[in-house]
């Protein structure tokens, strides 16, 4: 029997259909079952299209370094929202790494090497921050190496396509969520 010749188009688009039908699932928090997380998606991340609350700083920072203005609202509402005050740029291989507490964030560019990612997420390991991985799925070996983060990681982890959120809260379990 001949196979027809639409059958490998119609095979892909129903494999990225439910490619992305795996993302819906968490859209908007349905589906979530960490209390910490829900709040981040209903009330900071996904719901809000503009700034809550009055610091700006995230977001002044993350337009002047090119990202995607959705994005850096999402960002600068988490760290409102969430009550994180304290923000490190790594651009590249000579930014410092700040001291990390339960109120840090570091902030990682697609110019950071990859190879300290590791050196990034054990400074932070036990000390209540997040690191944020911008444009998690720029390249192949970027994807691979995000990937191999989480699976090392401890604790919860947010993965909104634009960037990845690692936190370090070891009150929070192991658990990642596709937005």
């Amino acid at each position: 029997m001949k196979r027809p010749k639409n059958m490998s188009r119609n095979v892909m688009r129903s494999y990225y259909y439910l490619r992305n039908m795996m993302r819906v699932k968490h859209y908007r928090g349905f589906g979530v079952h960490s209390p910490f997380v829900y709040g981040l998606v209903r009330h900071s991340v996904m719901m809000k299209k503009n700034i809550i609350g009055e610091e700006c700083a995230v977001f002044d920072k993350l337009v002047e370094l090119k990202v995607a203005q959705k994005r850096a609202v999402q960002l600068q509402n988490m760290c409102n929202w969430a009550g994180y005050t304290k923000y490190f740029f790594l651009i590249d291989a000579d930014s410092e790494l700040g001291e990390m507490d339960e109120h840090t964030v570091y902030f990682v560019l697609p110019s950071y090497p990859l190879e300290k990612l590791p050196e990034v997420c054990t400074k932070s390991e036990g000390k209540g921050g997040v690191v944020c991985l911008l444009s998690p799925y720029e390249s192949r070996t970027r994807s691979k190496a995000c990937k191999a983060l989480i699976k090392i990681h401890r604790n919860t982890s947010v993965d909104n396509r634009g960037y990845l959120l690692i936190f370090f809260n070891p009150r929070h379990p192991k658990q990642h969520f596709k937005l």
